[in-house]
């Protein structure tokens, strides 16, 4: 039987210049972007959905604002013990 793959996302769209401001508001500190043209073979867009992590594992998101989803990872990133 071959593994399966799940989605865990929020489940809202977010595009990277609500990431970038989610990560300064949480950070407190400007994030430097490098512009550049997509490189060949990154795709225009890309989408994680949810629904079978939902309907299969009984999964939910804790969080699905994508500031509270940095946030989380911010605070695990600044704790970690290794």
């Amino acid at each position: 039987e071959p593994n399966e793959i799940y989605f865990t996302s929020g489940g809202t769209e977010s595009d990277n210049w609500a990431i970038k401001a989610a990560c300064e508001a949480v950070n407190g500190r400007k994030c430097p972007l490098v512009y550049a043209a997509r490189r060949a073979g990154d795709p225009d867009r890309l989408f994680a959905n949810n629904a079978k992590a939902k309907e299969i594992l009984g999964w939910q998101p804790h969080y699905t604002d994508i500031r509270d989803i940095v946030a989380t990872a911010w605070k695990w990133e600044q704790n970690k013990k290794f």
